[in-house]
């Protein structure tokens, strides 16, 4: 499955798990899903409400990254163009690995990781309000962003409500 620039898209796997992609994204859901095991390949950004099942993990491989949770919700964003792989969890906890930085972390709810895939510098955050999935509901968060960095991936206009490091908001 392949979403479009400025597409948006939410489907329930048959596991029962919820998730809304975001623009330019890619997903590729084996047939075998949820029989042995439950795993998928993104490239994109995903919002993922994952239904709990302790013997079957919920696996997302993003080229070297790979998520793994057995039943939480978070945002997980890994654009093969980006400089960054960023994880934000709401709630319960995922573990991510990234085999070519020979890095394994766990991020609890509340908190953002971002990793350099260039200089594999890894930062994590703990966060007050989840800014980063404000894009489900149709607004733009930016903070310390260059438009152009933006830009690429939404050919669509900007509507909606745009919201800068400041913490204010301006409605478009």
């Amino acid at each position: 499955m392949s979403l479009k620039k400025g597409e948006k898209k939410t489907i329930q796997l048959t596991d029962g798990t919820k998730v809304v992609l975001n623009s330019d994204t890619r997903l590729h859901i084996p047939s075998n899903f949820n029989k042995e095991e439950r795993v998928i390949e993104m490239e994109g950004e995903g919002f993922f409400d994952v239904t709990p099942n302790p013997d079957k993990p919920f696996i997302i491989k993003s080229g070297e990254t790979q998520v793994r949770v057995l039943g939480t919700s978070f945002d997980f964003k890994s654009y093969k163009e980006d400089e960054f792989i960023k994880l934000t969890v709401s709630t319960g906890k995922v573990r991510i690995n990234v085999a070519d930085q020979d890095l394994q972390l766990s991020v609890s709810p509340n908190e953002h990781l971002s990793i350099n895939k260039v200089d594999g510098n890894v930062r994590k955050e703990t966060i007050r309000e989840n800014n980063y999935i404000k894009w489900m509901q149709g607004s733009l968060y930016l903070i310390r962003s260059r438009y152009g960095k933006f830009s690429k991936r939404s050919t669509a206009p900007i509507t909606g409500r745009l919201f800068y490091n400041a913490g204010s908001a301006i409605t478009l």
